[in-house]
């Protein structure tokens, strides 16, 4: 009786293999569980190095010497990275965090953003195949470091 082979991981130029349905062959189960995993290491170390970047000390002393003494309005900060052009075969687009940035205070963040968007600006561009984008935080005395209002 002859044997049968079925491939289920077809061979990919991606980071994360293809995508795989595991059927008989319980190695493919395991490896689509082994692309989530790797899918999880990468966003907890995006999220480490965005951390680590919004922690530094030049940041924070540059959040304190803009922010508000009133208490009234707060500061525009910017997170640059970049993120993949095109997802892989499982729909995971890698980031990699590149800069943040102490915009300036403002009132309220859409006066901030206004701002923002009116000054011109020069960035480094992504590299081929990667792609610029950028997070936009509002931090105000009594918040830490508050959640994006704009994710273009």
């Amino acid at each position: 009786m002859p044997i049968t082979y079925t491939q289920l991981i077809p061979s990919t130029n991606h980071m994360f293999g293809a995508k795989i349905d595991p059927g008989a062959n319980p190695v493919g189960a395991g490896v689509k569980l082994a692309a989530k995993a790797l899918r999880w290491v990468h966003n907890e170390g995006f999220a480490l190095s965005v951390a680590k970047l919004r922690e530094s000390p030049d940041v924070q002393k540059r959040i304190a010497s803009l922010m508000p003494a009133n208490g009234k309005g707060g500061v525009l900060i910017v997170l640059a990275y970049d993120e993949w052009k095109s997802p892989d075969v499982n729909g995971f687009k890698a980031k990699a965090a590149k800069s943040v940035f102490v915009f300036g205070a403002a009132a309220a963040p859409e006066k901030a953003m206004d701002d923002y968007f009116r000054t011109p600006a020069m960035e480094a561009g992504p590299a081929p195949g990667w792609v610029l984008r950028h997070e936009f935080y509002w931090a105000t005395s009594d918040s830490d470091f508050a959640r994006a209002i704009v994710n273009p």
